[in-house]
């Protein structure tokens, strides 16, 4: 054997290693024929070259080499062919093309050369392969007709070899036809103008190229199949850009891969819309752009209404559905350069800017309220959508994105207080509430709340219970009222924090009294809808009683009648719980809700305050004095005690006694008293023997 065709053996060798490699790491049906390509490459030169050394016959080699040629442009051409969805279908179609190839190959090899039966093989060939590319298929394409006019030519050179009686030019036909339209389909399947596919298709153009030009000489068929050089220099370069094609491949692979992390850590996965990373970046931009050209810029806050509800009935998948429907909607409405993003569950948030008059975002509002009016048509189900938008502008309601959307959510939760499907801007007195909402955050740390305490008497005047009153001051608005600040503090979620201070500063102002004066009183604290609701409210209870040594039995917690009675079953295991730790349990403004009295009894509660509404009218005539009598009588009967709230003249104090009221509260005994003025009343009661004092 010649050292050239030695080193044609080994890189062949090498380079049926180096697709298997890359087949192992990169399984798909494309390297997979590429793989198979190079191995029947390599057989077909091993065939030729050690095929007469060791004594095959002529014949035989030359039926080997011719088949393993054509197979293996058989299987570069449907490794990139289009019409081919699966390994299957690959497969299919290389025994549509190759069966009639190789019976005309074995025929030749074998001297077998009758005319009508090569053509009729040819003919027929063609003729399978226009039906397999058919049923592949099923439409006119242009990969179709390249394919038909490609195998058309084929057929008519092979056929006219056959007529001149060229045979072995038939063959060499067929095997150019092969590497050639495997370049041109490399073309067509990798359409951009890198050096991969251009290699790789000057490479198979050469390769069949070189074959042509063999079949054109009257060679023997002992040496019609080995490769024409032993450099056979189209081979390697149809090697070398497959390699090629496969890097860029990977890079491409790579980069499109980071575009979608880049995607998916900017846009919410369900309705493609920018999260709440590109949301802030976007609207930082629209900022800018706005001080830069001195123009406005606006914030949108949309809270779809009754979502829940439709989640909750019809299942999450037309829960999802629903939302891409909405959001297609309110992106119909928006303008082009304007930012519509998904901010929460069903929440949204628009960003606008590039406009000078101030009526343009409540035009944009009302665009998309509009377009929510018309019920969605979801599975056939038609279901309403309406919303509730909170607008702020830039720069008149805040000079930073951070207050643009807090003041935009202002206004959008004022909107939702209104109704539904409304709108609301952010006017003068939502900037006040967003400042006490500021300085509600900051009032923890720097000091800006005090607790005072409300007395509780006995029937006979002495102290009995102090009610803690949370107070708040504003630097600049100065004392804000409680009905004023704890909306706002509950809208914000800042009540949680606030609530969680004042049960650990009024635990320790508990045992500060029991230290001074040697006596126990009992302190009311009143909880929050969302204090109460947390899962780790108790245990939370538990710690802060912990932590400052306060004695459980000594501290009362006031619930409102409607959150006990929102969720009677998850109240009363929060109540049990919190009875277990020995704290006790009041309800607050009791008569003002609509309680169940069939769940009343089965609540662990202690105490109920009759509202001061119905203490206000108890003398007046006609007035409230037989709804108190009934809460009483009922108390009573359920092991209750009872507080009158907001007892203020003689007349209502009389009633109150003799109805026989346990407790009674209200400025005709004090007003609320800060912490040392309780220590006094401690002492004073002590001294009249009201109280006794804590045992150790």
């Amino acid at each position: 054997m010649e050292l050239g065709n030695a080193i044609s053996i080994l890189v062949l060798g090498f380079l049926v290693l180096v697709f298997g490699s890359i087949l192992r790491r990169r399984a798909s049906d494309q390297l997979q024929f590429w793989f198979l390509g190079w191995v029947f490459s390599l057989v077909h030169l091993l065939t030729g070259q050690l095929g007469p050394m060791i004594g095959m016959a002529n014949q035989i080699t030359s039926s080997l080499s011719s088949s393993t040629n054509i197979l293996a442009g058989l299987c570069f051409i449907v490794a990139v062919v289009n019409t081919c969805a699966n390994y299957r279908q690959r497969v299919c179609l290389a025994a549509a093309a190759g069966v009639p190839a190789l019976l005309y190959s074995s025929a030749v090899s074998w001297h077998v050369t009758a005319k009508p039966l090569l053509s009729a093989i040819i003919a027929s060939g063609l003729g399978i392969i226009f039906r397999v590319l058919w049923s592949l298929n099923r439409r006119f394409s242009r990969d179709l007709l390249y394919t038909a006019a490609a195998c058309c030519a084929l057929a008519f050179l092979v056929v006219t070899s056959i007529a001149r009686g060229e045979f072995v030019g038939g063959i060499y036909a067929i095997q150019a036809g092969l590497f050639i339209f495997s370049g041109v389909l490399f073309c067509r399947r990798f359409p951009r103008w890198s050096i991969g596919p251009i290699t790789t298709t000057i490479g198979f153009v050469a390769w069949g190229g070189s074959l042509l030009g063999i079949g054109s000489e009257k060679y023997g068929l002992s040496n019609a199949f080995m490769f024409g050089s032993a450099w056979n220099a189209p081979v390697y370069v149809v090697a070398l850009g497959m390699i090629l094609t496969v890097l860029e491949e990977q890079i491409q692979e790579a980069a499109e891969a980071g575009r979608r992390l880049a995607h998916q850590a900017h846009h919410d996965a369900l309705t493609g819309l920018p999260n709440r990373v590109l949301l802030e970046d976007r609207l930082s931009q629209a900022l800018a752009r706005a001080r830069r050209t001195k123009t406005r810029a606006a914030v949108m806050c949309i809270d779809l209404d009754r979502f829940k509800q439709v989640n909750d009935t019809f299942g999450h998948h037309v829960g999802d559905l629903f939302l891409k429907s909405v959001v297609s909607r309110l992106n119909s409405r928006i303008r082009e350069s304007d930012t519509l993003a998904r901010s929460g569950g069903d929440e949204f948030t628009v960003v606008s800017s590039d406009f000078e008059a101030p009526s343009v975002p409540a035009r944009i509002a009302e665009n998309l309220l509009e377009t929510l009016q018309e019920p969605l048509m979801i599975q056939g189900c038609p279901l309403p959508a309406t919303a509730c938008i909170g607008i702020a502008t830039f720069p008149d309601d805040a000079k930073d994105a951070e207050g643009l959307v807090r003041a935009a959510d202002q206004a959008m939760y004022r909107a939702k207080n209104r109704g539904r499907n409304l709108y609301e801007c952010f006017s003068a007195e939502a900037r006040d509430a967003l400042d006490i909402q500021n300085h509600l955050r900051k009032a923890i740390d720097e000091g800006g709340f005090e607790i005072v305490y409300q007395p509780q008497f006995f029937k006979n005047g002495d102290l009995a219970c102090v009610e803690a009153l949370l107070r708040f001051r504003h630097p600049t608005l100065g004392k804000i009222p409680p009905s004023r600040f704890i909306p706002i503090a509950e809208e914000s979620g800042l009540i949680v924090a606030i609530g969680d201070w004042v049960l650990r500063q009024v635990c320790c102002q508990s045992v500060k009294w029991r230290n001074c004066s040697g006596i126990s009183l009992k302190v009311a604290i009143n909880v929050s809808a969302l204090q109460f609701n947390r899962i780790d409210f108790a245990d939370n209870v538990a710690k802060i009683l912990a932590e400052t040594g306060a004695d459980p039995s000594f501290v009362e917690l006031e619930l409102t009648e409607g959150l006990v009675m929102n969720n009677v079953e998850d109240s009363s295991r929060q109540m049990k719980s919190l009875k277990l730790l020995g704290i006790q349990i009041a309800v607050d403004d009791f008569g003002t809700g609509y309680s169940s009295l069939s769940y009343l009894h089965r609540l662990p509660i202690d105490t109920l305050k009759i509202d001061r509404s119905f203490v206000e009218k108890i003398a007046d005539l006609g007035g409230t004095r037989p709804i108190v009598e009934t809460i009483m009588s009922l108390a009573r009967s359920l092991g209750m005690r009872t507080v009158a709230e907001g007892v203020e003249t003689q007349a209502q104090l009389d009633i109150i006694r003799e109805l026989d009221c346990d407790f009674i509260q209200g400025f005709l005994f004090s007003h609320p008293v800060s912490g040392p003025e309780v220590l006094e009343l401690l002492t004073t009661s002590y001294r009249a023997g009201s109280l006794c004092p804590s045992t150790p």
